[in-house]
């Protein structure tokens, strides 16, 4: 009998979209490690593991609030000056980072996710609200609002 999948999941301690993320791995059987982005002692090798050819600015959180103030610009940075930023204020890492046992990956890609741990989705409920920071809101009629600055960067 084969044992069901596991990963390594990095997150924001608190991220409402982390949680869902998470729920919705364990719900299809992932066993999930969980792990706190902000505190892990990050080197520039087993950070950069995560990005693969990615573009620079895609190893960013949009959401982080040097990123949203313009103060850090992704787009401008080459590789090593992004790695040297993110281990000083990991916060501006995109998260989540999740780790398989063949493949690190940058931010929530259901179907890499999938492909990589062999699994299947079909049309997973409330699978269109995973790659945004958001929370719920009374007075928004889809319950789902982007945060303000600072709330879930």
């Amino acid at each position: 009998m084969m044992s069901n999948p596991s990963v390594t999941f990095y997150e924001k301690p608190g991220c409402i979209t982390n949680a869902k993320q998470k729920r919705m791995l364990r719900e299809l059987g992932v066993n999930v490690e969980v792990k706190s982005i902000l505190t892990e002692p990050w080197t520039p090798d087993s950070l950069t593991m995560f990005f693969g050819a990615l573009p620079v600015a895609n190893w960013f959180n949009e959401n982080a609030p040097t990123v949203k103030s313009g103060e850090v610009k992704p787009d401008t940075l080459n590789a090593s000056d992004a790695i040297a930023l993110m281990l000083k204020e990991p916060i501006l890492i995109k998260r989540p980072l999740i780790r398989t046992a063949g493949n690190a990956i940058c931010g929530f890609d259901i179907p890499l996710i999938c492909g990589e741990l062999s699994l299947e989705i079909s049309n997973h409920s409330g699978s269109s609200d995973l790659h945004e920071c958001s929370k719920t809101s009374a007075g928004n009629a889809n319950g789902k609002n982007k945060l303000e600055e600072g709330s879930c960067p």
